[in-house]
Parts: structure tokens; sequence; C-alpha cells
């Protein structure tokens, strides 16, 4: 596995934020809401600051989580799109599930892309195809499959490692 640098810049129970090359990656901890939305977006507009050439977002949903978002979460999605930060270049989102769920989920992220006239989803069933997708838009042949499920999972490791750091530090 390929050593992946991965800057974490926010992390909650619910989620963690983490950039990578020109990446901003909303990786879910549990069901996607509102506040983990808007916090993103704040996030990526200071972050993308950085980047003259721009950079993409990627929402992050393990499979466990795959339910679809609730109201509120689906208006601050739809607020989000709606003005798009500078310097973004795309949204795209990856399912991390197969089968009933991942369909369930994809067919309301098309719905949303329709009510917000986003025309092309982005939705992605595995890394490879959301590295194909940044690689393109970001025009950065680094960006492959492989390094991109890297980045995810040291995100997704880095805030387990955190929680683990402060289970002892609480038990002790």
């Amino acid at each position: 596995s390929y050593p992946v640098n991965v800057e974490v810049l926010a992390r909650t129970d619910e989620y963690t934020i983490a950039a990578w090359r020109r990446i901003l990656m909303l990786i879910w901890k549990g069901k996607g809401n509102a506040a983990g939305v808007e916090r993103s977006r704040k996030v990526f507009d200071e972050w993308v600051k950085e980047y003259k050439r721009g950079a993409v977002f990627l929402v992050v949903v393990p499979a466990r989580y795959a339910d679809p978002p609730d109201e509120r979460t689906r208006e601050a999605m739809r607020q989000t799109s709606e003005s798009p930060s500078v310097g973004l270049k795309g949204m795209g989102t990856l399912i991390q599930a197969a089968g009933f769920g991942a369909a369930a989920i994809r067919s309301i992220m098309m719905r949303l892309n329709v009510l917000t006239g986003n025309g092309a989803s982005n939705l992605f069933e595995t890394a490879s195809k959301a590295a194909e997708w940044a690689s393109q838009v970001l025009g950065d042949s680094e960006i492959s499959g492989v390094k991109l499920s890297g980045a995810i999972r040291a995100a997704q490791q880095s805030h387990d490692e955190a929680l683990v750091s402060e289970n002892v530090r609480h038990s002790a």
C-alpha cells in the first residue's frame, strides 16, 4: 500500500473532514446530517483558497450508514449545491455499499441532483471510479483508486485512533 499524506481538518463522532491532494472528503461515521454538510462547506471554502486551480469535494458514505438523508440534511445539500464554493471544480459521492441499499441511495441522490439542477450526478460505487473522475476533473494523474482508497482508510483510521486515545484518557 502507498503511504498517502492525508490531512484531517475536522472530526466529530459523526464525520471526518479530510484533505488529500486537491480532494476534500467528507467521510460519514454515522448517518449524514445537516451540521456535517454545513461544516464541510465552511471548511472547503477556507481550504480551497490554497489551490489556485480549484479542488473537488467528495462525500464518502460507508455501507452501514447508507441511509437516505433526512429532510434537513437534503435541504443543506441543496443549499450547498445551489451556491457552489469558489474553486469548486466538482462534487461527487462515493457510496461504499452494494445491492439494494446502494441502489436506494443512488436513486435519492439522483433525484436530489435533478431537483438542484446539478445534471451530472457523480455517484460512484468504487474508489476507482471516483478517482478516475477526480483525476480527469483536476488534471491530476497521481490520483488513483488505490491511493484514494488509502486516503479514505487513513482518514477513517485516524478517526478510530483518536477515539481510542480519547477513551484511554477518559478511563485513566
